[in-house]
Protein backbone atom coordinates (compact mmCIF):
# COMPACT_ATOMS: atom_id res chain seq x y z
CA UNK A 1 0.00 0.00 0.00
CA UNK A 2 1.04 3.53 -1.03
CA UNK A 3 0.84 6.03 1.90
CA UNK A 4 0.76 9.89 1.67
CA UNK A 5 3.21 11.83 3.68
CA UNK A 6 2.44 15.80 4.83
CA UNK A 7 5.02 18.08 5.78
CA UNK A 8 2.79 19.53 8.53
CA UNK A 9 4.48 22.04 11.03
CA UNK A 10 6.56 20.98 13.64
CA UNK A 11 4.79 20.86 17.19
CA UNK A 12 6.87 21.64 20.35
CA UNK A 13 6.53 19.31 23.66
CA UNK A 14 4.95 22.58 25.59
CA UNK A 15 2.20 22.34 22.78
CA UNK A 16 0.77 18.96 23.54
CA UNK A 17 1.52 19.12 27.70
CA UNK A 18 1.65 22.90 28.29
CA UNK A 19 1.36 22.05 32.11
CA UNK A 20 4.33 19.35 32.02
CA UNK A 21 7.89 20.59 33.41
CA UNK A 22 11.23 19.78 31.49
CA UNK A 23 11.96 16.99 33.79
CA UNK A 24 8.39 15.14 33.22
CA UNK A 25 9.12 15.24 29.36
CA UNK A 26 12.45 13.55 30.01
CA UNK A 27 11.37 10.92 31.69
CA UNK A 28 8.61 10.56 28.97
CA UNK A 29 11.24 10.15 26.64
CA UNK A 30 13.29 7.71 28.56
CA UNK A 31 10.68 6.01 29.32
CA UNK A 32 8.18 6.17 25.65
CA UNK A 33 11.54 6.83 23.08
CA UNK A 34 9.56 10.08 21.86
CA UNK A 35 8.34 13.13 23.43
CA UNK A 36 4.61 14.42 23.29
CA UNK A 37 4.78 15.61 19.56
CA UNK A 38 5.29 11.97 18.51
CA UNK A 39 2.36 10.77 20.99
CA UNK A 40 -1.09 9.61 19.87
CA UNK A 41 -4.97 10.75 20.10
CA UNK A 42 -6.87 10.22 22.16
CA UNK A 43 -10.64 11.26 22.10
CA UNK A 44 -13.92 11.42 24.14
CA UNK A 45 -17.60 11.46 21.66
CA UNK A 46 -20.67 13.11 22.83
CA UNK A 47 -23.62 13.40 20.68
CA UNK A 48 -26.25 15.89 21.43
CA UNK A 49 -29.83 15.36 19.73
CA UNK A 50 -31.03 17.54 16.73
CA UNK A 51 -34.41 18.75 15.32
CA UNK A 52 -33.91 16.74 12.56
CA UNK A 53 -31.47 14.98 10.19
CA UNK A 54 -28.28 16.85 10.63
CA UNK A 55 -25.69 17.50 6.91
CA UNK A 56 -23.19 20.06 7.81
CA UNK A 57 -21.85 22.28 10.86
CA UNK A 58 -20.37 25.53 10.72
CA UNK A 59 -18.51 27.90 13.73
CA UNK A 60 -19.59 31.17 14.54
CA UNK A 61 -17.58 33.91 15.74
CA UNK A 62 -19.36 33.89 18.67
CA UNK A 63 -18.36 30.44 18.94
CA UNK A 64 -21.98 29.20 18.23
CA UNK A 65 -21.86 25.57 16.61
CA UNK A 66 -24.87 25.89 13.34
CA UNK A 67 -26.28 22.88 12.22
CA UNK A 68 -28.23 22.18 8.83
CA UNK A 69 -31.81 20.65 9.38
CA UNK A 70 -34.04 18.84 7.04
CA UNK A 71 -37.34 17.78 9.22
CA UNK A 72 -38.10 14.46 9.47
CA UNK A 73 -41.78 14.77 9.88
CA UNK A 74 -44.63 16.64 9.52
CA UNK A 75 -44.41 17.94 13.14
CA UNK A 76 -40.78 19.52 12.30
CA UNK A 77 -39.55 22.25 10.39
CA UNK A 78 -36.27 22.27 8.10
CA UNK A 79 -33.76 25.02 9.15
CA UNK A 80 -30.57 25.72 10.82
CA UNK A 81 -30.26 24.73 14.98
CA UNK A 82 -27.79 26.45 16.85
CA UNK A 83 -25.74 24.69 19.64
CA UNK A 84 -24.14 26.64 22.28
CA UNK A 85 -20.79 25.35 23.98
CA UNK A 86 -20.71 27.24 26.77
CA UNK A 87 -24.12 26.11 27.39
CA UNK A 88 -23.24 22.49 27.78
CA UNK A 89 -24.51 22.29 23.65
CA UNK A 90 -27.93 24.02 24.61
CA UNK A 91 -30.26 25.52 22.42
CA UNK A 92 -30.03 29.40 23.41
CA UNK A 93 -32.94 30.07 21.43
CA UNK A 94 -36.62 30.94 23.12
CA UNK A 95 -38.93 28.27 23.58
CA UNK A 96 -41.25 27.75 20.49
CA UNK A 97 -38.27 29.33 18.39
CA UNK A 98 -35.64 26.88 18.78
CA UNK A 99 -34.68 27.13 14.75
CA UNK A 100 -33.23 29.29 12.55
CA UNK A 101 -36.22 29.38 10.08
CA UNK A 102 -36.44 30.96 6.04
CA UNK A 103 -39.35 32.57 4.74
CA UNK A 104 -38.54 31.47 1.23
CA UNK A 105 -41.67 29.41 0.68
CA UNK A 106 -40.84 25.50 -0.89
CA UNK A 107 -38.14 24.98 1.42
CA UNK A 108 -37.54 21.51 2.28
CA UNK A 109 -34.02 20.62 3.23
CA UNK A 110 -30.96 22.11 4.57
CA UNK A 111 -27.92 20.67 3.37
CA UNK A 112 -24.68 23.01 3.11
CA UNK A 113 -23.56 25.31 5.11
CA UNK A 114 -20.81 28.78 4.94
CA UNK A 115 -19.96 31.62 6.26
CA UNK A 116 -19.18 34.46 4.70
CA UNK A 117 -16.29 36.79 5.86
CA UNK A 118 -17.46 40.20 8.17
CA UNK A 119 -17.54 43.21 6.65
CA UNK A 120 -16.52 46.57 7.92
CA UNK A 121 -19.47 46.98 10.41
CA UNK A 122 -20.45 43.71 10.58
CA UNK A 123 -20.73 43.41 14.39
CA UNK A 124 -20.54 39.65 14.51
CA UNK A 125 -23.73 39.22 13.02
CA UNK A 126 -22.76 36.38 10.50
CA UNK A 127 -23.98 36.36 6.85
CA UNK A 128 -24.33 32.79 6.24
CA UNK A 129 -24.98 30.67 2.86
CA UNK A 130 -27.17 27.28 3.16
CA UNK A 131 -27.92 24.95 0.32
CA UNK A 132 -31.51 24.21 0.23
CA UNK A 133 -31.80 21.56 -2.53
CA UNK A 134 -34.63 22.30 -5.35
CA UNK A 135 -35.37 25.69 -4.22
CA UNK A 136 -30.92 26.59 -4.76
CA UNK A 137 -29.14 28.48 -2.06
CA UNK A 138 -30.39 30.64 0.92
CA UNK A 139 -28.23 33.71 2.00
CA UNK A 140 -29.24 35.61 5.22
CA UNK A 141 -27.82 36.85 8.20
CA UNK A 142 -28.05 36.10 11.52
CA UNK A 143 -29.14 38.67 13.64
CA UNK A 144 -29.22 37.28 17.30
CA UNK A 145 -27.96 33.64 18.05
CA UNK A 146 -30.29 33.90 21.59
CA UNK A 147 -33.35 34.56 19.49
CA UNK A 148 -32.64 32.33 16.33
CA UNK A 149 -33.73 35.87 14.57
CA UNK A 150 -32.14 36.52 10.61
CA UNK A 151 -32.71 39.37 8.36
CA UNK A 152 -31.90 40.21 4.62
CA UNK A 153 -32.28 36.46 3.67
CA UNK A 154 -32.09 36.38 -0.48
CA UNK A 155 -32.80 33.39 -2.18
CA UNK A 156 -30.92 32.41 -5.23
CA UNK A 157 -32.65 29.53 -7.49
CA UNK A 158 -30.44 27.11 -9.40
CA UNK A 159 -31.19 25.36 -13.10
CA UNK A 160 -31.99 21.71 -11.39
CA UNK A 161 -32.41 18.28 -12.33
CA UNK A 162 -34.34 18.04 -15.86
CA UNK A 163 -37.99 16.42 -15.90
CA UNK A 164 -36.14 12.88 -16.29
CA UNK A 165 -34.90 12.92 -13.01
CA UNK A 166 -37.64 15.06 -11.06
CA UNK A 167 -36.72 13.58 -7.72
CA UNK A 168 -32.71 13.95 -7.88
CA UNK A 169 -30.99 16.07 -5.03
CA UNK A 170 -30.56 19.96 -6.29
CA UNK A 171 -28.04 22.34 -4.27
CA UNK A 172 -26.12 20.37 -1.87
CA UNK A 173 -22.64 22.14 -0.92
CA UNK A 174 -21.86 25.96 -1.51
CA UNK A 175 -18.07 27.46 -1.53
CA UNK A 176 -17.34 31.18 -1.13
CA UNK A 177 -14.58 33.47 -1.77
CA UNK A 178 -12.23 34.03 1.41
CA UNK A 179 -11.82 37.74 3.12
CA UNK A 180 -11.33 39.94 0.95
CA UNK A 181 -8.27 42.96 1.24
CA UNK A 182 -10.89 46.34 1.06
CA UNK A 183 -14.80 45.94 0.99
CA UNK A 184 -15.26 47.25 -2.67
CA UNK A 185 -13.67 43.82 -3.78
CA UNK A 186 -15.98 41.58 -5.28
CA UNK A 187 -17.35 38.29 -3.36
CA UNK A 188 -18.66 35.20 -4.90
CA UNK A 189 -20.17 31.84 -3.86
CA UNK A 190 -20.01 28.87 -6.13
CA UNK A 191 -22.79 26.59 -5.54
CA UNK A 192 -22.81 22.79 -6.31
CA UNK A 193 -26.26 21.17 -7.62
CA UNK A 194 -25.60 17.44 -7.60
CA UNK A 195 -27.82 17.02 -10.27
CA UNK A 196 -28.48 20.14 -11.83
CA UNK A 197 -29.45 20.71 -15.41
CA UNK A 198 -26.40 21.58 -17.95
CA UNK A 199 -26.51 25.01 -19.90
CA UNK A 200 -27.79 24.46 -23.46
CA UNK A 201 -24.28 25.08 -24.99
CA UNK A 202 -23.65 22.07 -22.88
CA UNK A 203 -22.34 18.69 -24.70
CA UNK A 204 -24.27 15.70 -24.38
CA UNK A 205 -23.99 13.54 -21.40
CA UNK A 206 -25.56 11.26 -19.32
CA UNK A 207 -26.71 13.02 -16.38
CA UNK A 208 -26.65 16.31 -15.07
CA UNK A 209 -24.27 18.04 -12.33
CA UNK A 210 -23.39 21.79 -12.53
CA UNK A 211 -21.36 24.43 -10.36
CA UNK A 212 -23.70 28.35 -10.28
CA UNK A 213 -21.67 31.02 -9.89
CA UNK A 214 -23.08 33.83 -7.82
CA UNK A 215 -22.39 37.48 -6.97
CA UNK A 216 -22.67 38.06 -3.71
CA UNK A 217 -23.70 41.64 -2.37
CA UNK A 218 -23.24 43.05 0.83
CA UNK A 219 -23.73 45.78 2.62
CA UNK A 220 -20.98 47.38 5.29
CA UNK A 221 -23.19 45.62 7.96
CA UNK A 222 -23.26 42.53 6.07
CA UNK A 223 -26.91 42.74 4.99
CA UNK A 224 -27.40 40.45 1.49
CA UNK A 225 -28.66 43.14 -1.31
CA UNK A 226 -31.09 42.72 -4.26
CA UNK A 227 -27.52 42.69 -6.38
CA UNK A 228 -26.82 39.30 -4.85
CA UNK A 229 -27.57 36.29 -7.50
CA UNK A 230 -26.10 34.24 -10.41
CA UNK A 231 -23.73 36.26 -12.97
CA UNK A 232 -24.73 37.04 -16.17
CA UNK A 233 -22.47 35.54 -18.55
CA UNK A 234 -22.07 31.55 -18.22
CA UNK A 235 -23.26 31.71 -14.95
CA UNK A 236 -22.93 27.78 -14.46
CA UNK A 237 -19.80 25.18 -14.70
CA UNK A 238 -19.67 21.16 -15.66
CA UNK A 239 -17.40 18.61 -15.65
CA UNK A 240 -17.37 17.42 -18.65
CA UNK A 241 -18.26 13.75 -18.36
CA UNK A 242 -19.38 13.76 -15.15
CA UNK A 243 -22.77 12.51 -13.51
CA UNK A 244 -22.91 14.37 -10.28
CA UNK A 245 -21.22 16.84 -8.60
CA UNK A 246 -21.71 16.04 -4.57
CA UNK A 247 -18.44 18.01 -3.55
CA UNK A 248 -16.28 21.57 -3.90
CA UNK A 249 -13.89 23.20 -1.85
CA UNK A 250 -12.29 26.85 -2.15
CA UNK A 251 -8.50 27.18 -1.47
CA UNK A 252 -7.56 28.75 1.08
CA UNK A 253 -5.84 31.84 -1.19
CA UNK A 254 -9.36 32.01 -3.14
CA UNK A 255 -7.68 30.92 -6.30
CA UNK A 256 -8.80 28.03 -6.85
CA UNK A 257 -12.14 26.08 -6.85
CA UNK A 258 -11.96 22.34 -6.84
CA UNK A 259 -14.64 20.50 -7.79
CA UNK A 260 -15.33 15.94 -7.53
CA UNK A 261 -17.64 14.13 -9.48
CA UNK A 262 -18.72 10.59 -8.78
CA UNK A 263 -18.47 8.66 -11.46
CA UNK A 264 -17.15 9.95 -15.22
CA UNK A 265 -17.95 8.87 -18.47
CA UNK A 266 -15.43 5.66 -19.94
CA UNK A 267 -16.91 6.04 -23.05
CA UNK A 268 -16.62 9.69 -23.89
CA UNK A 269 -13.55 11.41 -24.82
CA UNK A 270 -12.50 14.75 -22.71
CA UNK A 271 -9.99 16.91 -23.82
CA UNK A 272 -7.62 18.96 -21.47
CA UNK A 273 -5.09 21.53 -21.64
CA UNK A 274 -2.73 18.18 -22.00
CA UNK A 275 -4.67 16.10 -24.82
CA UNK A 276 -7.61 14.03 -24.70
CA UNK A 277 -8.80 10.81 -23.08
CA UNK A 278 -11.79 8.99 -21.58
CA UNK A 279 -13.79 11.55 -19.34
CA UNK A 280 -13.18 9.75 -16.53
CA UNK A 281 -9.17 9.39 -16.78
CA UNK A 282 -8.77 12.22 -19.36
CA UNK A 283 -4.76 12.75 -18.76
CA UNK A 284 -4.62 9.08 -19.79
CA UNK A 285 -2.78 7.97 -16.32
CA UNK A 286 -1.16 4.66 -17.11
CA UNK A 287 -3.33 1.52 -14.84
CA UNK A 288 0.34 0.24 -13.87
CA UNK A 289 1.75 2.85 -12.38
CA UNK A 290 1.85 4.21 -9.08
CA UNK A 291 -1.05 6.48 -9.44
CA UNK A 292 -2.95 4.07 -11.50
CA UNK A 293 -5.65 3.29 -8.76
CA UNK A 294 -7.75 6.02 -9.00
CA UNK A 295 -8.68 5.13 -12.62
CA UNK A 296 -9.58 1.27 -11.95
CA UNK A 297 -12.76 0.20 -12.31
CA UNK A 298 -14.83 0.34 -9.21
CA UNK A 299 -17.39 -2.24 -7.46
CA UNK A 300 -19.86 0.16 -8.25
CA UNK A 301 -20.24 4.36 -6.31
CA UNK A 302 -22.16 2.04 -3.18
CA UNK A 303 -20.00 -0.25 -2.17
CA UNK A 304 -21.81 -3.52 -3.49
CA UNK A 305 -19.68 -6.46 -4.71
CA UNK A 306 -21.39 -6.85 -8.32
CA UNK A 307 -21.52 -4.20 -11.13
CA UNK A 308 -18.55 -2.56 -12.75
CA UNK A 309 -19.26 1.67 -11.91
CA UNK A 310 -16.55 3.86 -13.13
CA UNK A 311 -14.39 6.06 -11.22
CA UNK A 312 -15.03 9.64 -10.74
CA UNK A 313 -12.81 12.90 -11.47
CA UNK A 314 -11.15 15.79 -9.73
CA UNK A 315 -11.09 19.20 -11.36
CA UNK A 316 -9.58 22.27 -10.15
CA UNK A 317 -11.25 25.91 -11.83
CA UNK A 318 -9.54 29.29 -11.64
CA UNK A 319 -12.32 30.98 -9.63
CA UNK A 320 -11.39 34.52 -11.24
CA UNK A 321 -12.00 33.39 -14.61
CA UNK A 322 -14.88 31.55 -13.22
CA UNK A 323 -16.48 34.64 -11.63
CA UNK A 324 -15.40 37.02 -14.50
CA UNK A 325 -17.92 34.72 -16.79
CA UNK A 326 -15.10 32.72 -18.94
CA UNK A 327 -17.47 29.60 -18.53
CA UNK A 328 -15.49 26.20 -19.15
CA UNK A 329 -12.37 28.58 -19.50
CA UNK A 330 -12.02 28.38 -16.15
CA UNK A 331 -11.42 24.71 -16.16
CA UNK A 332 -7.59 23.97 -15.60
CA UNK A 333 -7.65 20.43 -15.30
CA UNK A 334 -9.75 17.35 -15.20
CA UNK A 335 -7.93 14.16 -13.50
CA UNK A 336 -9.01 10.58 -12.39
CA UNK A 337 -9.68 10.86 -8.33
CA UNK A 338 -10.65 6.96 -7.21
CA UNK A 339 -14.39 5.90 -6.47
CA UNK A 340 -17.13 8.02 -6.02
CA UNK A 341 -15.10 10.91 -4.77
CA UNK A 342 -17.23 13.23 -2.83
CA UNK A 343 -15.48 15.60 -0.90
CA UNK A 344 -11.62 17.52 -0.84
CA UNK A 345 -9.92 19.34 2.09
CA UNK A 346 -7.08 21.59 1.23
CA UNK A 347 -4.32 22.31 3.53
CA UNK A 348 -3.71 25.83 4.69
CA UNK A 349 -0.66 26.24 2.57
CA UNK A 350 -1.81 24.88 -0.44
CA UNK A 351 0.32 22.60 -0.86
CA UNK A 352 -1.40 19.33 -0.96
CA UNK A 353 -5.44 18.05 -0.87
CA UNK A 354 -7.25 15.22 0.16
CA UNK A 355 -9.84 13.45 -1.38
CA UNK A 356 -12.46 10.94 -0.03
CA UNK A 357 -13.57 8.05 -2.41
CA UNK A 358 -16.70 7.35 -0.80
CA UNK A 359 -17.74 3.66 -2.78
CA UNK A 360 -16.67 0.50 -4.19
CA UNK A 361 -12.70 0.37 -3.26
CA UNK A 362 -11.87 -2.76 -5.52
CA UNK A 363 -9.73 -4.36 -3.35
CA UNK A 364 -12.26 -4.22 -0.27
CA UNK A 365 -16.04 -2.23 -1.29
CA UNK A 366 -16.45 -2.11 2.82
CA UNK A 367 -13.18 0.31 3.03
CA UNK A 368 -13.17 3.52 1.69
CA UNK A 369 -9.98 5.11 0.54
CA UNK A 370 -8.11 8.75 1.52
CA UNK A 371 -5.98 10.14 -1.67
CA UNK A 372 -3.30 13.26 -1.20
CA UNK A 373 -2.63 15.07 -4.15
CA UNK A 374 -0.08 17.40 -4.86
CA UNK A 375 -1.37 20.52 -6.33
CA UNK A 376 1.41 22.03 -7.68
CA UNK A 377 1.53 18.91 -9.34
CA UNK A 378 -1.93 18.87 -10.51
CA UNK A 379 -1.32 22.54 -12.30
CA UNK A 380 1.62 21.48 -14.12
CA UNK A 381 1.74 21.44 -18.14
CA UNK A 382 3.31 18.39 -18.29
CA UNK A 383 1.00 15.37 -18.25
CA UNK A 384 3.80 12.88 -16.49
CA UNK A 385 3.94 15.45 -13.72
CA UNK A 386 -0.09 15.58 -13.26
CA UNK A 387 -0.18 12.09 -13.64
CA UNK A 388 2.40 11.97 -10.39
CA UNK A 389 0.28 14.35 -8.75
CA UNK A 390 -1.55 11.62 -6.36
CA UNK A 391 0.80 10.75 -3.63
CA UNK A 392 -0.96 8.35 -1.64
CA UNK A 393 -3.50 6.56 -0.74
CA UNK A 394 -4.51 4.97 2.75
CA UNK A 395 -8.39 3.45 3.95
CA UNK A 396 -10.10 5.94 5.37
CA UNK A 397 -10.54 3.64 8.45
CA UNK A 398 -14.39 3.00 7.74
CA UNK A 399 -16.93 2.85 5.26
CA UNK A 400 -18.70 5.45 2.39
CA UNK A 401 -15.96 8.49 4.22
CA UNK A 402 -17.73 11.82 3.24
CA UNK A 403 -16.49 14.91 5.47
CA UNK A 404 -13.16 15.47 6.19
CA UNK A 405 -11.25 17.59 8.28
CA UNK A 406 -7.54 19.11 9.01
CA UNK A 407 -7.14 19.96 12.55
CA UNK A 408 -4.06 19.85 15.46
CA UNK A 409 -1.55 22.12 12.99
CA UNK A 410 -3.00 19.60 10.15
CA UNK A 411 -1.29 16.57 11.57
CA UNK A 412 -4.46 14.25 11.49
CA UNK A 413 -7.19 13.85 9.05
CA UNK A 414 -10.44 13.81 10.98
CA UNK A 415 -13.39 11.43 8.49
CA UNK A 416 -16.58 11.10 8.77
CA UNK A 417 -16.89 6.89 7.35
CA UNK A 418 -20.81 7.17 6.66
CA UNK A 419 -21.62 3.17 5.82
CA UNK A 420 -24.80 5.00 4.48
CA UNK A 421 -25.66 2.36 2.05
CA UNK A 422 -25.51 -0.63 4.98
CA UNK A 423 -28.00 -1.92 7.21
CA UNK A 424 -25.25 -1.85 9.79
CA UNK A 425 -24.34 -5.63 9.49
CA UNK A 426 -21.96 -4.56 7.52
CA UNK A 427 -19.29 -2.08 7.22
CA UNK A 428 -17.97 0.31 9.88
CA UNK A 429 -19.52 3.84 10.61
CA UNK A 430 -17.61 5.97 12.69
CA UNK A 431 -15.44 9.16 12.83
CA UNK A 432 -11.60 7.78 12.20
CA UNK A 433 -8.35 9.94 12.81
CA UNK A 434 -5.99 9.41 10.71
CA UNK A 435 -2.02 10.58 11.52
CA UNK A 436 -1.26 12.68 8.34
CA UNK A 437 2.89 12.37 9.39
CA UNK A 438 2.59 8.96 9.79
CA UNK A 439 -0.18 7.46 7.74
CA UNK A 440 0.99 3.48 8.35
CA UNK A 441 -0.20 4.28 11.96
CA UNK A 442 -3.84 2.61 12.39
CA UNK A 443 -6.34 5.63 13.21
CA UNK A 444 -8.35 6.25 15.86
CA UNK A 445 -11.74 4.99 15.92
CA UNK A 446 -14.81 6.80 17.60
CA UNK A 447 -17.61 4.17 16.50
CA UNK A 448 -21.39 4.93 16.09
CA UNK A 449 -23.25 3.71 18.98
CA UNK A 450 -26.10 3.09 16.63
CA UNK A 451 -26.59 1.45 13.48
CA UNK A 452 -28.67 4.20 12.34
CA UNK A 453 -26.31 6.69 12.62
CA UNK A 454 -25.10 8.43 9.02
CA UNK A 455 -22.00 11.29 10.11
CA UNK A 456 -21.49 13.17 7.08
CA UNK A 457 -20.16 17.14 7.59
CA UNK A 458 -17.35 17.59 9.76
CA UNK A 459 -16.39 21.38 11.32
CA UNK A 460 -13.12 22.14 14.02
CA UNK A 461 -13.68 24.08 16.57
CA UNK A 462 -11.12 27.24 17.61
CA UNK A 463 -9.23 25.23 19.86
CA UNK A 464 -8.23 23.18 16.94
CA UNK A 465 -8.70 19.95 19.07
CA UNK A 466 -12.28 19.71 19.30
CA UNK A 467 -14.29 18.07 15.98
CA UNK A 468 -18.18 18.79 15.62
CA UNK A 469 -19.52 16.13 13.49
CA UNK A 470 -23.49 16.34 12.05
CA UNK A 471 -24.52 12.50 12.41
CA UNK A 472 -28.03 12.79 10.01
CA UNK A 473 -29.42 10.43 11.08
CA UNK A 474 -32.04 8.39 9.02
CA UNK A 475 -34.95 9.22 7.49
CA UNK A 476 -36.51 6.71 4.51
CA UNK A 477 -38.12 8.47 1.77
CA UNK A 478 -39.90 7.39 -1.65
CA UNK A 479 -36.22 8.38 -3.71
CA UNK A 480 -34.61 5.90 -1.99
CA UNK A 481 -31.73 8.62 -0.76
CA UNK A 482 -30.64 7.57 1.75
CA UNK A 483 -31.97 4.50 1.54
CA UNK A 484 -30.52 1.24 2.69
CA UNK A 485 -29.55 2.33 6.54
CA UNK A 486 -33.30 3.34 7.26
CA UNK A 487 -33.87 -0.62 7.36
CA UNK A 488 -32.66 -2.54 10.77
CA UNK A 489 -31.08 -6.03 10.05
CA UNK A 490 -33.89 -7.98 10.97
CA UNK A 491 -35.59 -9.11 7.14
CA UNK A 492 -39.12 -7.91 7.52
CA UNK A 493 -39.02 -5.32 10.00
CA UNK A 494 -40.52 -1.96 8.39
CA UNK A 495 -38.25 1.28 7.67
CA UNK A 496 -37.51 3.31 10.69
CA UNK A 497 -37.31 6.92 11.46
CA UNK A 498 -33.92 8.01 14.13
CA UNK A 499 -33.13 11.25 14.66
CA UNK A 500 -29.97 13.10 13.46
CA UNK A 501 -27.50 14.86 16.23
CA UNK A 502 -24.37 16.71 16.64
CA UNK A 503 -21.64 14.55 17.49
CA UNK A 504 -18.44 16.20 19.71
CA UNK A 505 -15.39 15.16 19.57
CA UNK A 506 -12.81 16.28 22.22
CA UNK A 507 -9.32 15.45 21.27
CA UNK A 508 -5.97 15.26 23.06
CA UNK A 509 -2.66 14.32 22.95
CA UNK A 510 -1.93 10.79 24.65
CA UNK A 511 0.67 7.65 24.58
CA UNK A 512 -2.32 5.71 24.48
CA UNK A 513 -4.54 6.51 21.54
CA UNK A 514 -8.37 5.79 21.80
CA UNK A 515 -11.48 7.23 21.67
CA UNK A 516 -14.37 7.01 24.21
Amino acid sequence: MQTAKSRAPAVSPSYCWRKAAPKALAIAQLLFGSTCADAGIAAKSTSYPSKGSSADVVITDRNDVLVSITPQSDEQAPGVQVFRPSMGFRNPCPSGKDLITFKTPGVKQVQGLQILPDTFLQLRRQSIGAAVETKGVNFFRALDPNTCTIDSEKNVQQAQATASAPNAPGTFLLAVTPRSPTFFTPEFAFVANEYGAFPATAPSFQLPGTIGVVRVRRDIYGRFTQGTGLIRDNPYLYVPGAQTIPGITMSHNGKYLYVVDEGAQPNQTCTTHLGSGPCNNPTNIPPASAAGRVSEKCKNEFGWTNGNWPNGVLSIFDVRQAAMGKGQAALLITVAAGCSPVRVVESRDGEKIWVAARGGNPDDPTSGQIYAFDVSKLLSNSESTVNAAMIGVWPSGGTQPVGLALFDHEQYLAVANSNRYSRGETGQTNVAILDVRHPSTPPVVCKSKSIFDFPRGIAVAKDDATLLVANYGCKPNPSNDPPISCVPPTSGLAPTIVGGSLQVIRTSRSFQSSCQ
